[in-house]
């Protein structure tokens, strides 16, 4: 036999069924969003490291001037603290996808990349590693190549003519970036194939891999210099030594500030989804004061009672963490499956920790116990005495009969205006709780469409600053001159800029530039760019110092990024040590130069370059401004064309298009997981509200029958509870754009530590207005159904309503 007490809380649950059903729902979307970030966070702080790990990434790369002799190799792998060994090359040149259709192409040249001990690449299913005349492509660069295995592709590399390959496999390498962020296509070819297509590079890039001491910088720069001396006794220079941050991926710090911002607005959304459901738990037991007086005045205890209550909201904690936890798995599993691919990953285990199964269910269940458990407390404490004498009236005296007094002289003109009001400034403790999680959602909803805007702005203010669309690479030596007349002949070019790109660098230890860069130079690297002192073609914005003048022989200007990266302290004024090529020089910082999604740079005039090489009438990069910016993909193939009828090889183009996609990409990951938090704590929010206006028309349920009785039409009575729920969502709004202004700072900071890249971000008038209209039609909507209700009441029934 059920106790009287057990049977009285279901009795309270079947009567309320709606508005526990609407909190079950609310606590389900905030348990979901909070699974769905942390199954996340758990999965990816795992696997980006073991995905790193198990390509054996270089613990240093050493740069070196010419190829090492068969001898050095038993040299370096006696040396003690060194595991392993092996070098490499890279050969850059173009493929065709299709006819007239060509991109760039990156070939990792090893000695045979199915044995490679650092830098390992893991071969997919249905292929090979390449043989002879081969190739494999990473898989990210598959549908870029718009090939498939088994396929033959035309390759051109520099200073070669177009040779025939085979696509042999796709292979994994955790290690770069996806092929369409870059929109190159990486391959991995064997030496013997590139000695086959003509001519062999030199295997310059000595990769090493420590034994001991694999996590510290200081040990690995030891060991690099040790192995450099090494190499030296064999009459060979090492240029310089690259030490990434030791086995980090390189965008794994900042996918953990993300996941983790993430986070925390998720246990936001369920903080604010447990609050709204404890008022409702409150207004619930406003309800029943005389039943649980009844029950205490024949014999029940007041811990009786408030057990009873608090299991009844733990049961509505299960409720929620059954539908809220395997929705958020599937959530998790949708983001992480998301990322992964932005990142290049490879998922090999989605596994949970139990630990994170037993969190989840101590927080579903425990927060709602918590947050009401003083609603219950109070209730259950309460003398009989007090609770038959309740009237339903205000319980904290003199503020609350303020409040009433001030609800009172609201005056629209309005009837069922009026009324809304009042009932909003009445109700106020249940009704800020739901404005304020609708409050928050319209600020993270403003934050993810304010950091989709800044980004396209950005993206966009950085094109409109490049007067150029497309940068054409041609070989070192390339006669300025004679790419100028070639191209100024052309209809489609309107102007044409020498801007040769040379490797720079901050650091020197005993003769070798140490960079701590990852071996491909563009993640924490800059470069050094010999700038016509009077470009057209770059709209720069000096924020300290000058622009670059004709006779300027020890100056250089920074971009922002390369001042942040490589010269954190330098201000205009200073002499700062740089060294471009393997020439190492000490520069007059002049001007720092502002630059959106621009990599670091510095920037030198012709004169300078004098000091690193005496030949300036040659460069390796060309910028070139079409009469017809639209048309520069068209334009790009008469530019090859013309040149390779010259005699001119072009090792790479880039064009504004390509560019403008791959800057793209790096933020829609980002982007969308804001627009998922803004929508889980939305629906809760709606859900709140719904929930709120029902219990506010329970309460009302005498009031709403007197306005019967004197002649309310049921159009009255839908408007006025319809303005009501308008009126707390013109409330939330409003609090939205307020805390919408620090959201998008902190979530702006965040976004440029991930880019380093300066990015403003600001409110949206458009954002703004949006939200105004999605969160006033979505509360008018929600009210939709207490509205009905309300009309639902006869005056009779009100009128015996205790």
């Amino acid at each position: 036999m059920i106790a009287p007490r057990w049977r009285k809380v279901l009795r309270d649950a079947q009567q309320a069924r709606g508005r526990l059903l609407l909190m079950i729902a609310a606590l389900s979307a905030g348990i979901a969003g909070v699974v769905v970030m942390l199954s996340t966070y758990t999965v990816l702080t795992r696997e980006v490291p073991a995905n790193y790990r198990r390509s054996h990434p270089a613990s240093a790369e050493l740069q070196l001037d010419r190829a090492l002799p068969a001898e050095a190799f038993r040299v370096l792998e006696s040396l003690p603290n060194v595991q392993a060994i092996t070098v490499t090359a890279r050969v850059r040149g173009r493929m065709q996808t299709g006819p007239g259709e060509w991109i760039g192409i990156l070939m990792f040249v090893q000695p045979d990349p199915a044995t490679a001990k650092i830098g390992t690449v893991a071969l997919q299913p249905g292929g090979r590693y390449p043989g002879k005349r081969e190739v494999v492509f990473e898989r990210s660069a598959l549908a870029l190549s718009k090939h498939s295995i088994g396929d033959w592709i035309l390759v051109e590399r520099e200073g070669h003519g177009v040779d025939s390959l085979r696509v042999s496999g796709v292979v994994h390498d955790p290690g770069v970036a996806p092929a369409w962020q870059e929109q190159t296509v990486y391959a991995y070819v064997s030496l013997a194939t590139i000695q086959a297509m003509g001519g062999t590079p030199p295997l310059t890039r000595l990769s090493i891999r420590v034994r001991d001491g694999q996590t510290d910088a200081n040990v690995i720069e030891r060991t690099g210099l040790d192995v450099a001396k090494a190499v030296g006794r064999f009459g060979i220079v090492v240029d310089e030594i690259r030490i990434p941050p030791p086995e980090q991926h390189p965008h794994q710090a900042q996918m953990t500030a993300v996941i983790k911002m993430l986070l925390i607005f998720s246990l936001l959304a369920l903080l604010l989804a447990a609050m709204l459901s404890s008022t409702v738990v409150s207004a619930l037991l406003a309800q029943q004061v005389r039943s649980i007086a009844i029950m205490k005045a024949i014999g029940a205890r007041t811990s009786q009672i408030r057990s009873g209550y608090l299991v009844f909201v733990a049961l509505i904690g299960v409720g929620a963490l059954a539908i809220g936890l395997p929705v958020g798995l599937i959530g998790g599993r949708a983001l992480m499956r998301a990322i992964a691919q932005l990142l290049n990953l490879e998922l090999t285990s989605l596994s949970l920790p139990w630990s994170l199964y037993v969190g989840t269910v101590i927080i579903a269940i425990a927060l709602p116990v918590l947050l009401a458990l003083a609603p219950i407390q109070a209730a259950a404490r309460r003398s009989v005495r007090d609770a038959l004498d309740d009237t339903g009236g205000p319980a904290n005296g003199g503020r609350s009969l303020a409040l009433l007094r001030l609800a009172s002289r609201v005056r629209i003109g309005v009837a069922w205006i009026d009324l809304a009001l009042r009932n909003v400034i009445r109700r106020r403790k249940q009704l800020f709780f739901t404005a304020l999680l609708m409050s928050f959602a319209g600020a993270m909803f403003l934050a993810s469409l304010d950091l989709r805007a800044a980004w396209i702005t950005s993206v966009s203010d950085a094109a409109s600053a490049r007067g150029y669309q497309l940068e054409i690479g041609v070989p070192e030596g390339t006669s300025n001159a004679q790419v100028r007349e070639v191209l100024e002949l052309l209809p489609e070019v309107a102007r044409v800029e020498a801007w040769r790109s040379d490797h720079a660098a901050a650091i020197e230890s005993g003769g070798i530039l140490i960079t701590r860069v990852y071996p491909d130079g563009a993640h924490g690297g800059i470069q050094a760019r010999v700038a016509p002192v009077a470009t057209q073609l770059i709209a720069h914005e000096i924020s300290s110092g000058r622009w670059l003048v004709s006779n300027d022989s020890d100056a250089v200007v920074l971009n922002g990024l390369a001042l942040r990266l490589a010269y954190p302290t330098a201000q205009v004024g200073d002499t700062i040590p740089i060294t471009i090529g393997d020439t190492p020089l000490k520069l007059r910082l002049v001007g720092i130069s502002r630059e959106l999604l621009t990599p670091g740079a510095a920037y030198i005039s012709p004169r300078t370059y004098v000091r690193v090489a005496s030949d300036t009438g040659t460069s390796n990069a060309f910028r070139i401004g079409l009469r017809s910016p639209e048309r520069a993909e068209e334009a790009s193939g008469a530019i090859r064309a013309a040149l390779a009828r010259a005699g001119i090889v072009v090792t790479g183009i880039v064009s504004e298009g390509r560019l403008a996609s791959a800057q793209g990409g790096h933020v829609r990951i980002l982007v969308v997981a804001l627009g998922v938090i803004a929508a889980i704590m939305s629906l809760v929010g709606m859900l709140g509200l719904s929930s709120s206006l029902g219990v506010s028309v329970l309460e009302r349920t005498k009031e709403i029958g007197v306005m019967r009785a004197v002649g309310a039409t049921h159009g009255a009575i839908i408007r006025m509870v319809l303005a009501e729920g308008a009126c707390i969502a013109v409330a939330s709004w409003g609090m939205a754009v307020l805390l919408g202004v620090p959201l998008t700072a902190a979530v702006g900071r965040v976004l440029a530590s991930i880019s380093a890249q300066e990015l403003e971000l600001i409110l949206s008038p458009m954002a703004v207005t949006l939200w105004f209209l999605l969160v006033v039609g979505g509360a008018v909507l929600v009210s939709v159904l207490p509205a009905r209700r309300a009309t639902r009441i006869h005056v009779r029934d009100a009128l015996n309503f205790t």
